[in-house]
């Protein structure tokens, strides 16, 4: 019935330990000004909230990183949401997606609630609704995972088919509930691997004209 914004924020990569804490209170200090600058009604995170990187950032710790985030969410009193990226779930993290969620959710002001039977760690749809009950817009939060494989970690993994299938579903079911077209709006962390695709088309296009 009035504005809505929303904050995007994205690679907090929080540390959580003794060695990231000047780090951590910079990225931190970052956000706290971004929130009372914007004063959002939502801030939606698109991955690497955490870094659990020994090398960078001196821990496996995500948990401890996490609360850090979610302290500062609660006493601000912003609610928020998160689609992972290819940090908050690294291999040797102390908590794996489940435990992860399961944390955040522990935060009244954190809107994380996975949905079940999708391919991924935190496929979800959020809804915004006017005064009158009827839906305004949709928020579709889709995981595009980590890496490629364990062996390739620097080759990135990108969003599946099925996640494509569930999200067409999904609104088609929004739309046919609300009997009107309902506009929504994506939020993810690795580029769609058409992007990168599309990219290559034009760099080889280019350097065909270059040669003519």
């Amino acid at each position: 019935d009035s504005s809505f914004s929303i904050l995007q924020l994205t690679d907090v990569h929080l540390g959580g330990s003794y060695f990231s804490r000047k780090r951590d209170k910079k990225a931190l200090l970052c956000v706290y000004r971004l929130l009372r600058k914007s004063r959002p009604d939502l801030a939606v995170v698109t991955g690497d909230l955490v870094y659990p990187a020994l090398l960078s950032s001196y821990s496996f710790n995500n948990g401890s990183a996490a609360r850090l985030f979610c302290e500062l969410m609660e006493r601000a009193g912003i609610y928020w949401t998160i689609t992972y990226g290819n940090h908050d779930t690294e291999l040797f993290a102390t908590h794996n997606a489940k435990q992860l969620t399961a944390l955040l959710k522990s935060y009244p002001h954190c809107l994380l609630y996975p949905e079940p039977g999708v391919y991924g760690r935190s496929n979800q749809v959020v809804e915004l609704r006017n005064g009158d009950g009827t839906l305004n817009q949709a928020l579709v939060l889709i995981d595009s995972h980590s890496y490629h494989s364990f062996f390739q970690r620097s080759k990135y993994d990108y969003i599946r088919k099925e996640q494509v299938d569930w999200y067409e579903k999904k609104i088609r079911m929004l739309n046919r509930r609300e009997k009107k077209i309902i506009s929504s709006m994506l939020f993810f962390h690795i580029q769609l691997k058409e992007v990168k695709e599309a990219w290559y088309l034009l760099v080889n296009e280019k350097g065909k004209k270059r040669v003519r």
